[in-house]
């Protein structure tokens, strides 16, 4: 399976806009070698940039990420225990207790 992207890979392709407006052609250079740069705006992403060799595997990439980030929303999400109370949550979880340390 495709390892997810790092931290360090994506800081790497995160830019400010100003940032891109002042150096355009340093970013263009490093297009060929990260093959994509996220441009942001006050922390948010606007727009990516694609190299155009990179292109084709950016599809294969996009599926790819797609399907890991099905898996990560089933981690994410948690349980779902409907609506609860407090009171109902420490009954479960003093049961659980008196499972795992019986006598107290």
């Amino acid at each position: 399976m495709k390892q997810l992207i790092g931290i360090n890979e994506l800081t790497e392709r995160l830019l400010p806009l100003t940032y891109f407006r002042r150096n355009a052609g340093q970013v263009i250079k490093k297009l060929d070698k990260v093959g994509s740069v996220i441009l942001t705006k006050d922390g948010k992403p606007i727009a990516e940039l694609i190299s155009l060799k990179k292109q084709g595997k950016k599809e294969e990439n996009d599926k790819a990420v797609e399907e890991n980030l099905k898996k990560l929303y089933k981690f994410a999400g948690g349980y779902d225990f409907g609506p609860i109370s407090p009171r109902k949550i420490k009954k479960i979880i003093m049961k659980h207790y008196e499972k795992v340390l019986p006598g107290r």
